[in-house]
């Protein structure tokens, strides 16, 4: 029996893709790659990328700039009834685990200059029967899907007894996200740094498992212990669903699709290429603290005394900013008749055949500027709010809605026509969201703040989702994220929470007065509003003296 050892590990969180674009540097390098990509990190991922490409980024995606590697990883697209595809938006980015996984007797070393991998068969239609030197079956342990649930007991296309982690696609909706998740080899050879491509066929000859695969020894054939990398991208499915189906179980059972084309899910796979600097992955590796199960236990990257005390982490907001322009002239977005690329719909078991000479017309290569997150709206009396949270993901259940007012759906949204929608209807608020949907609302409903949503005020680079109707518009974001514009009449949102409301924020002041109901003045209730205020150590929320100190809605460097 194989014993698990506790091991530590970080997590390298990406907060979003820098490129979804057609190539592959590794298996189609200055050309055109099959299907479509999401890359993660640097901004200078082209088709043609190389370690010295990684160390001239000025951004990434990821969140420690000591990191500048690329992570790729196939997307998802819903395919509707009419045959027509669309794809699915990431819910945030990515995270990558690096974890910390020893040989017998053997350290762990960085990545080198110029390593890159790939893990999968973009080909495969059904389970691969290939086995570590352990006899380990790989596919059903790398390659992976798994449905998250966010706890509701509506889950639309749920089948009993379908596991919550599968080889292929799931057996019904994941009302949480679906989640790809594919799990690295960690052996190398020590000599070589790329894998053997011969037309479209990549031996990964340079690599290979632990005889556990994610855990173990390696072969001889491949002494050296690097780091084992897992990685998980979550898609935002159930928002297609419930749009779609309205509750109604469709013909097909798991309506989606991958961007090769794999009806399946067992072409499932993903590409690293190391842009580390390499003395301070080692560092991380060998560092008492990031490598301690106990001291890091979390994973966070901030808990790594190497990256904070190095100052080497990159916020958040940071990392939203950073994406490059679309190398190829080629329609992705929205509703569009065929994949991306030549990748027909296949269903196996045979696996799919690779078709060449699809080409493509060059886009403009290069970092692309900041996105507008906000539109001016000052005609129409409305100006822009934020990107909020809706309560509930759901566009087929209105009354669960942040702001049920009103409702539209439209394929040539854009943020001029929800406004004037609300408006018609005497709303002073609109709320839009996955690029074609309007809500309305009186500015009086609005999220009850919980553990989930601690703040319903988010960072605005989060709604990066494009208007149906208008690209240069922001339409809400992954997710439960709505970008969100009042009338200039109303001044401000009044949040409730349990019989505790908030007045408007007087900027002359900055204080609030507090009505409490009887069940609100306890140490719990007190606890759960400063947390979705945003307290900090030292800041207390005092119900007795009825006074609140800060706004939710004012931006942390707005707060002395």
């Amino acid at each position: 029996m194989l014993v698990l050892p506790v091991t530590a590990f970080f997590r390298m969180e990406c907060v979003r893709p820098v490129l979804t674009e057609r190539i592959d540097p590794i298996v189609f390098p200055g050309a055109f790659g099959a299907h479509l990509h999401a890359f993660m990190g640097p901004d200078t991922v082209e088709h043609t990328f190389t370690y010295s490409d990684t160390q001239r980024a000025t951004c990434s995606t990821c969140r420690v700039s000591a990191d500048r590697s690329a992570y790729w990883v196939p997307v998802v697209f819903f395919q509707h009834p009419n045959g027509n595809f669309e794809k699915v938006p990431h819910i945030g980015g990515m995270t990558i685990y690096y974890f910390f996984r020893r040989s017998k007797g053997r350290e762990i070393h960085a990545f080198p200059e110029g390593f890159q991998m790939t893990a999968g068969d973009s080909m495969a239609r059904s389970l691969r029967n290939i086995t570590t030197h352990g006899g380990t079956n790989i596919a059903s342990e790398a390659f992976t899907f798994y449905c998250l649930k966010n706890g509701v007991e509506d889950s639309y296309l749920d089948i009993v007894g379908s596991p919550r982690e599968s080889e292929g696609f799931p057996k019904g909706n994941c009302d949480g996200g679906l989640r790809l998740q594919v799990f690295f080899p960690s052996c190398w050879d020590g000599v070589n740094l790329k894998p053997r491509v011969n037309g479209h066929v990549v031996d990964n000859f340079h690599m290979a498992y632990p005889d556990g695969v994610k855990y173990g020894d390696c072969p001889d054939s491949h002494p050296v212990r690097l780091p084992s990398l897992h990685f998980e991208a979550a898609f935002d499915i159930d928002s297609f669903v419930r749009r779609e189906y309205n509750t109604v179980t469709p013909s097909r059972v798991f309506p989606f699709v991958l961007s090769n084309g794999d009806t399946t899910g067992y072409g499932n796979h993903a590409d690293f290429a190391n842009g580390w600097d390499i003395g301070i992955l080692q560092n991380a590796l060998d560092s008492p603290i990031c490598d301690s199960a106990e001291k890091n236990g979390t994973g966070r990257i901030e808990d790594c005394d190497v990256f904070s005390e190095g100052d080497y982490l990159i916020d958040i907001p940071t990392a939203l900013e950073c994406r490059v322009h679309p190398i190829i002239k080629e329609k992705s977005e929205g509703i569009i008749e065929k994949l991306p690329g030549c990748n027909p719909v296949t269903y196996g078991p045979e696996d799919a055949q690779f078709i060449t000479n699809c080409g493509a017309e060059y886009g403009q290569i290069g970092s692309a500027p900041p996105q507008v997150d906000k539109a001016d709206m000052a005609h129409l009396g409305f100006v822009y709010e934020g990107c909020m949270l809706d309560r509930k993901n759901s566009s087929t259940i209105p009354e669960r809605r942040t702001f049920n007012g009103g409702f539209m759906v439209s394929n040539d949204m854009t943020v001029e026509k929800c406004i004037t929608f609300c408006k018609e209807k005497g709303f002073v608020i609109a709320g839009l969201h996955h690029g074609d949907e309007c809500l309305c609302g009186d500015g009086t409903d609005f999220p009850i703040p919980n553990e989930q949503f601690p703040n319903p005020k988010l960072q605005h680079l989060l709604c990066d989702k494009a208007c149906a109707g208008n690209k240069d518009e922001k339409c809400g974001g992954n997710g439960l994220k709505m970008t969100v514009y009042r009338s200039t009449e109303f001044h401000g949102f009044i949040p409730k929470f349990e019989g505790i409301r908030i007045a408007k924020y007087k900027k002359t002041v900055r204080k609030h007065q507090v009505q409490t109901g009887t069940s609100s003045s306890s140490w719990n209730m007190v606890q759960k509003v400063e947390h979705w205020l945003g307290f900090g150590k030292g800041d207390r929320l005092d119900l007795t003296k009825r006074e609140l100190l800060y706004d939710p809605f004012i931006r942390s460097d707005e707060r002395r």
